[in-house]
C-alpha cells in the first residue's frame, strides 16, 4: 500500500504576520475584563453561588467555633437543621430563618472541637447540604448526612493527618462464595513499611448500624489515628480489615443484590433489603 505524500506549501512571512494579528484581535474581543475570575470558577467569597444567584458558604466556621449553616430554598416554607450538632443527636430540629434573598440560615454553638454530622429538612424532605462535599454515606433508614469539623486550637487533632510516616488503605474487591457469589469490597489498612515483608497482627474492625465499609476510613479516620499512634509508640503496627457488615453486594461492586438470612443456600435476590 502506497502512503500518499504530504504536499508542502511555503507560507510567506506576511501571511504568518496577518494570521497572528487576526488571532490576537479575536482573543482580545473574547477575553474577560481585568480582574474577572476565570471561566468556570466559583464566584468570589462563596462556593457554587450559581449563575445570577446569591453567593452562599455553608457550613461557615467562625473563629469562636460557631457554625453558620445556610440553605438556598426561596420557595420553601420551613427549613430545619438536625444531626449531631449540640449533642449525640439533636433532640429538637433547629429552625432556620429565611432571608430576603431566599437563603435560609442559622448560627449554632460555640461547639467543642470534633467532627459533626447534620442534614436539613426542607418542607418535610431530608436534604444534604449542597454546598458541602464532605458526606458520610449511610445504608437503609439512616441515609447519607453532611459532615463538618470544628478544628482544635493546638494544631491537628489525633484523627487529623500529621507529619509522621503513613500507612496505606487498600480497597480490595472479591467475590464471596459464602454469600452466593456477591461482589464485595473490603477496606484494608496496612502500616508504614508493610510492603517490605513482615508478619503483623490483624484487627477486624466492623462498622456500626447504618454505616458501610468505607466509614472507618472516610469518617472515622482510623488510618490517620493508627498512623499517629504508631508514630508515638502508643500502638503496635497492625493490619486493619474493614468489611461490609451486611449480606449484600457492596455498593461499588455491581448492581444491588442481596441474599436471604439462610446464607449461600438461598437464592440471590436483586435489590437491597429495606431496613
Amino acid at each position: 500500500m502506497r502512503v500518499p505524500r504530504i504536499q508542502k506549501r511555503r507560507v510567506g512571512t506576511a501571511t504568518v504576520l496577518a494570521w497572528c494579528a487576526m488571532a490576537t484581535m479575536a482573543w482580545a474581543q473574547g477575553a474577560p475584563p481585568a480582574g474577572a475570575p476565570p471561566a468556570g470558577a466559583p464566584p468570589a467569597g462563596g462556593r457554587g453561588g450559581g449563575r445570577g444567584g446569591p453567593q452562599i458558604v455553608s457550613p461557615e466556621i467562625g473563629a469562636d467555633k460557631t457554625i453558620t449553616f445556610r440553605y438556598m430554598a426561596p420557595n420553601a416554607t420551613n427549613v430545619t437543621l438536625s444531626g449531631e450538632i449540640g449533642g449525640l443527636s439533636t433532640p429538637t430540629p433547629i429552625p432556620l430563618v429565611k432571608g430576603d434573598n431566599g437563603v435560609w440560615s442559622v448560627k449554632v454553638g460555640p461547639l467543642a472541637p470534633d467532627i459533626y454530622t447534620y442534614s436539613f429538612n426542607v418542607d418535610g424532605v431530608t436534604a444534604l447540604d449542597p454546598r458541602n462535599t464532605n458526606t458520610k454515606m449511610g445504608y437503609g433508614g439512616f441515609g447519607p448526612v453532611s459532615v463538618v469539623q470544628v478544628p482544635t486550637d493546638g494544631g491537628p487533632a489525633f484523627y487529623d493527618v500529621k507529619d509522621v510516616p503513613h500507612g496505606a488503605v487498600r480497597i480490595q474487591p472479591y467475590v464471596s462464595k459464602t454469600l452466593g457469589g456477591l461482589g464485595r469490597q473490603v477496606w484494608i489498612y496496612t502500616p508504614p513499611d508493610y510492603d517490605k515483608g513482615k508478619a503483623y497482627p490483624v484487627l477486624y474492625l466492623l462498622h456500626g448500624a447504618g454505616d458501610i465499609e468505607s466509614g472507618w476510613t472516610l469518617i472515622g479516620r482510623a488510618n490517620n489515628i493508627l498512623d499517629n499512634l504508631i508514630a508515638e509508640g502508643k500502638a503496635k503496627p497492625m493490619v486493619v480489615v474493614m468489611p461490609l457488615g451486611y449480606a449484600i453486594q457492596s455498593f461499588y461492586a455491581g448492581p444491588a443484590r442481596s441474599v436471604a438470612p439462610c446464607g449461600a443456600s438461598c437464592p440471590v435476590r436483586s435489590g437491597w433489603p429495606s431496613r
